[in-house]
């Protein structure tokens, strides 16, 4: 897993020039923060280089991916690339963790917009829409409101039960992940699927129980 700044210059580096924005979600409320590069990129975002890298996909299998960069997006502790993949001519949204040797091709492109003009909203509605390996559905004694305000939107969908409980969905393909996140909801809550995610919070609660059972 790479930290903010790392995804951010594995990019930044190679290509110099090539990113259109570079867009950051808040982390408690799901607000994306956009900030445009530096005055040099975003003069030279009209004649940007092309990018290539090989990409590890969600079933493992790995190839080599040519594309013309468009925006870097942070949702949550994760960054993704939005941009145009020339073999495929379409727009793609890939996940900076599963980048490896980001190299500039040297081919110059005008850029490209994509079909939503904002570029957060476009990778958000990308990743939720892709499967995940694990779905979570929980019953989080707490209000519908006060769970919402306490997760980024990108992290699932929240509905209330009745006043005082609310049933949460979310998904991930890090089984890890996923128990961290029902974790830090800060409340009491029920497990009904997937049984995996309750094997590792047993996991999880044993190993925090050792860390403070210290004399």
């Amino acid at each position: 897993m790479h930290s903010r700044g790392t995804g951010e210059e594995r990019f930044r580096r190679p290509l110099a020039v090539g990113l259109v924005g570079v867009h950051r979600e808040h982390r408690s409320l799901g607000i994306a923060q956009h900030r445009d590069p530096d005055r040099r990129e975003v003069d030279g975002r009209r004649d940007s280089e092309g990018l290539r890298f090989l990409y590890r996909g969600r079933d493992g299998a790995e190839g080599r991916r040519e594309v013309e960069p468009h925006s870097l997006v942070n949702l949550g502790r994760r960054w993704y690339l939005l941009a145009w993949d020339r073999g495929r001519r379409d727009w793609r949204t890939f996940r900076v963790d599963r980048l490896a040797g980001p190299a500039a091709t040297g081919a110059r492109f005008a850029a490209r917009e994509p079909r939503a003009k904002d570029a957060t909203a476009y990778v958000s509605e990308s990743i939720s829409a892709a499967p995940n390996r694990y779905e979570a559905r929980v019953t989080v004694h707490a209000p519908a409101e006060t769970v919402r305000g306490r997760i980024p939107v990108t992290w699932g969908s929240v509905e209330p039960i009745d006043s005082e409980r609310c049933e949460y969905r979310t998904g991930d393909d890090d089984l890890d992940w996923l128990a961290l996140r029902v974790a830090m909801l800060d409340a009491d809550f029920d497990v009904h699927e997937p049984p995996e995610l309750l094997d590792r919070l047993r996991a999880l609660a044993g190993r925090v129980a050792r860390a403070v059972d210290v004399e």
